[in-house]
This record gives C-alpha cells, sequence and structure tokens, in this order.
C-alpha cells in the first residue's frame, strides 16, 4: 500500500515537470522574430510583458507620463537699502543660472514704492535675481516646481544719493525739495535742518535736481540739474539770491501778448539757456525772477515751437524777435516790444583763440539735431565763416580747432546752443583745456588693455577712449569744467566686468590710477 501511495507521487511530479516544460515553449518567440506576447488596446505592449523578447522583471511596464500644460512659477520678494527701508523704484533683474544647460535669457522689472518685486516664469529650474546694476545678486532655485515668495534683496550703502543745498552765504537751507526731475515717480525728499536730502534706489547715473525752494520769505533761482551717481560724495547744490522783474509785452501792432511767455538769459544773441522763464497774463502782463546783482536779457519764450503769433484771428501768423537787456532785480513797468522777424536769415561766426587771436581754419558746424550737420564751414583768414539761407529755426553752433595746428592741440570745442538766424554776426572764442593722463589697472595690479574709460561731464567732445595694451589714456577737459571731474572706467578681467568711478576735485590732478573692482 505504501509503495503504490509513493510511485503515485512520483509519477504526479513528472506530469508537473513536463506540462511545466510545454508551457515554457509556448511563451518563446515564434522564429520570424515577432513577439508572442499579448498586445494592449492601443497596440502597443501590455502591462508586465516584454516588449524586445527579453525578460522583464520590474512588475509593470511605466507608461509615459501625460504632457502637461505650462504652469506659472512666480518668484516674489524686496529689495531693502543698507538700513532695511524699502527700496522703491529699484530695478532688479531675472536670468538662469549659469550652471544650467539652457540659453540664457533675462526679464527686469522695476520695484513698487514698497519696494516689492515680483516674475513669473514657466520652467521649473535654477535662477538669478540681480540688483544694483548686478552688484548684488541672489540664487533662486524652482527646480521643484513651487513658488519662491518673501525674498529680501538687500542693497548696498552705495546705493544712496545724498546732497546739500545752501545759500550762497553756505547757510544750510531747509525745506527744498530735491527729486528726479526726468522720473516720474522717483522718489523725492524735503532737506533737513542741515540741509541734507537722501534718494535711494538708483543704480546708474540719475539727473538730480532742486525742484522748489522753502518758503522762508526769500526768493531764490534754483540751480540746474546735476548728474550724479549712487554712492558717492555729497553733492552740493546752491541756491542763488534772487528778486523780481515785472513788466509787459506788446505784439508788433502794440497789441498785449496774452499767454505767451518771456525768458531771462545771459548773452546777447542767442536764445542760451534760460535763467527762468515766466508766463504772460490776459493783459500781456509777466513778472519774472531774476538773480540779485546781475542784469539779464528777457526774450520772448517759445519752447520747442514756431516762433509765431497771431495779432487777430483772421490773420496768418507772424514770425516774431524781441530782446530787452539791462534788466535787473526790482525794475518795473519793463516793456518788452516783438518785431516782425527780418527776412535775413544768414549767420556768420566769428573764430577766436584764446588770446583773442582770428583762428583761420576752424572748422564751423551747425546742428538742427545734435546728430547731423545742418552747414559745415572753414574760418578764412580772418577766421570769419558764413552761412546764408538758413532755415528759420533754433540752431546749435559747434567750433572745433583747426586740426593739424600743434599751437590748438589743446584747445576745446567752443558751444554755442539755441541760436536764431537773423543775420548777426556771433564771435566764439575757443578755450585752452587741460589734459588729465592714467592708467587703468584690473584687481590684479595688471594694466587692463581694451578697457574703456569716459568723463561724464556732458559735452559734445567728451566721448569713450578705448586704452591700448599698456592701459594708459588721455582725456582733454574743458578749463570751466573744474567744477564736475567724474571718471567712469569698465572693463573685463577674467571674463568677469569690473568697473570703477572717480570723482577728481583737485585741479591740480594730471595723473590718476584707476584700479578697477569686481562688485559694489
Amino acid at each position: 500500500m505504501g509503495k503504490r501511495v509513493f510511485i503515485g507521487m512520483v509519477a504526479c511530479l513528472l506530469l508537473a515537470l513536463v506540462a511545466g516544460l510545454c508551457l515554457r515553449e509556448r511563451g518563446k518567440p515564434t522564429g520570424s522574430g515577432e513577439s508572442a506576447s499579448a498586445a494592449s488596446p492601443e497596440g502597443g505592449p501590455a502591462e508586465g510583458t516584454a516588449i524586445d523578447g527579453k525578460d522583464n522583471t520590474h512588475g509593470k511596464l511605466a507608461a509615459p507620463p501625460p504632457r502637461q500644460p505650462a504652469v506659472r512659477l512666480r518668484i516674489s520678494g524686496r529689495v531693502l537699502d543698507h538700513e532695511g527701508g524699502a527700496a522703491g523704484g529699484c530695478r532688479v533683474g531675472l536670468t538662469q543660472d549659469s550652471s544650467f544647460p539652457s540659453p540664457t535669457f533675462g526679464l527686469s522689472t522695476k520695484c513698487d514704492s514698497e519696494g516689492a518685486f515680483r516674475f513669473e516664469v514657466d520652467q521649473s529650474m535654477r535662477y538669478v535675481l540681480s540688483a544694483a546694476d548686478g552688484r548684488v545678486t541672489q540664487p533662486v532655485d524652482l527646480s521643484d516646481g513651487k513658488d519662491v515668495d518673501g525674498i529680501e534683496i538687500r542693497l548696498p550703502k552705495g546705493r544712496i544719493i545724498a546732497v546739500t543745498v545752501a545759500d550762497m552765504r553756505g547757510t544750510a537751507v531747509r525745506g527744498a525739495l530735491v527729486a528726479l526731475p526726468r522720473e516720474e515717480g522717483a522718489p523725492s525728499a524735503l532737506t533737513d535742518e542741515r540741509g541734507g536730502a537722501t534718494l535711494t534706489g538708483f543704480d546708474e547715473y540719475v539727473a538730480v535736481q532742486v525742484m522748489s525752494a522753502p518758503e522762508d520769505g526769500r526768493r531764490y533761482l534754483l540751480p540746474p540739474e546735476d548728474l550724479l551717481y549712487p554712492g558717492d560724495n555729497e553733492a552740493r547744490f546752491v541756491l542763488e539770491d534772487a528778486g523780481l522783474a515785472s513788466g509787459v509785452v506788446l505784439t508788433p501792432r502794440g497789441l498785449a501778448w496774452k499767454g505767451g511767455a518771456v525768458a531771462a538769459v545771459e548773452k546777447e544773441g542767442t536764445l542760451g539757456w534760460s535763467i527762468s522763464t515766466a508766463a504772460t497774463d490776459i493783459e500781456g502782463r509777466f513778472e519774472i525772477t531774476v538773480p540779485l546783482g546781475k542784469t539779464v536779457i528777457l526774450v520772448p519764450e517759445f519752447g520747442e515751437r514756431e516762433p509765431t503769433i497771431k495779432e487777430s484771428a483772421d490773420e496768418a501768423p507772424v514770425r516774431v524777435i524781441g530782446s530787452l537787456g539791462g534788466v535787473k532785480a526790482g525794475d518795473r513797468d519793463l516793456v518788452l516790444q516783438l518785431q516782425v522777424e527780418p527776412l535775413d536769415r544768414s549767420l556768420k561766426i566769428r573764430v577766436e583763440s584764446p588770446t583773442g587771436k582770428a583762428v583761420a581754419g576752424a572748422p564751423v558746424s551747425l546742428f538742427e539735431q545734435l546728430e547731423t550737420p545742418l552747414s559745415s564751414r572753414i574760418t578764412n583768414a580772418v577766421g570769419l565763416a558764413e552761412f546764408p539761407g538758413l532755415p528759420a529755426r533754433m540752431l546749435m553752433v559747434e567750433v572745433s580747432p583747426p586740426p593739424g595746428d600743434p599751437a590748438a592741440a589743446e584747445w576745446v570745442k567752443g558751444i554755442v546752443r539755441r541760436v536764431v538766424p537773423e543775420g548777426q554776426e556771433l564771435v566764439v572764442r575757443l578755450r585752452a583745456g587741460f589734459r588729465i593722463s592714467g592708467v587703468i589697472l584690473k584687481p590684479n595690479g595688471e594694466p587692463c588693455a581694451g578697457a574703456s574709460v569716459c568723463t561724464m561731464i556732458r559735452r559734445p567732445d567728451s566721448g569713450v577712449v578705448t586704452v591700448g595694451a599698456d592701459g594708459r589714456f588721455s582725456l582733454l577737459f574743458d578749463s570751466e569744467d573744474v567744477d564736475l571731474l567724474d571718471l567712469e572706467a569698465w572693463g573685463e578681467a577674467d571674463g568677469l566686468r569690473v568697473s570703477a568711478s572717480v570723482k577728481l576735485r583737485d585741479r591740480s590732478v594730471r595723473e590718476v590710477t584707476i584700479r578697477l573692482e569686481r562688485g559694489d
């Protein structure tokens, strides 16, 4: 009995082995190489089957993930000054991290008054935020696909523009409004008891101006704007003592010029830069601010408009001119009589050397716009250049020193702005300049070949100079520009941008060394 049971068990085991071998043979691929595996309804391999005739032993085959729609990721935060206050108006940039293998792109935005900024991107990767003209950077990692908020970027102390305002006696002026005349919505500040004010949130040169004087019972002339860089020493504005002059403007027929304007200028024969302006009322009367102790010239002010007026509604406009010299503070009942413009549209330019001698061979150009000269002439043997048939518009006269003359090598260009051709003769005296030379060095002290340097004085002849292999440069300055000798230099060292700025206040300095630095 026991022997039969043992034989039966062995037989069952053999049958099971044979059945297993048969099933394995059925699962192998056919001779044509086509898979014997089952197919999914989409025509691909079924889950858990081989796709290349080999055994996949990792469970179910992972199907490709469905394509997800682009997700906008947010990067937000605030920019603070060095004291922790909001740096309103600061510009923030966003670029891809240089270590990430992807083409570089850049975005930028301007912070609001609270210093807040916000970016939205559609790629989960690493980014870099930058501020203060790239001198402050902060990495941001969006690789996990999550928004990043609450970022704080703190600016260095150099982000502040500091100014002081004083009167002609050196007394601090409190309550003067200091602002940026060309930047809408830019920060402004009132001067404190020491006459000081600070503006924050800048990363480049900006024009700063005293916009209004305090109401302290005195009258001032506001100084012109100044080009300042964040972090420089305090800029000083001086308010000039002034008084009032008043009168009336009459048309060529003797009628009141209502709704017009007059300007106070310094030089006869040009419209120059206005010291001050004032509008005329319905009776043609005006009241204008002029400096104390000086005489000025009053002229009609048209701005960028054609100098025309209409004396009656049924007549065509006529071009007019007019001037009234010798005006000083306290003058009353002045009469500025306009005249019909003469038909002579010529202009004569007489060029003199710094010592008053006639300069022959000097190039003289007239500009209606700064880019292209309207007309150019060379002065004759008596230093005269004549321009007939000019347009009835304001022009700029530019006189260059005669090329090739060794005696004129250190002269600077002469500029006369806003000239109206009326057949007059202008005398332009060239001035002797002074030269500042120096060397530009890398952070390691080596000469920075290929670096650039320029003066921040806004003159037509103050261009950018590129230094040679020895890093040396030479710039010619106007003798009247001694109050603002700013140099800006930049270049590359080890593949990185380096820069520096220098303020020169000592006119005796003729040789400077500029060492470029990384960062702020």
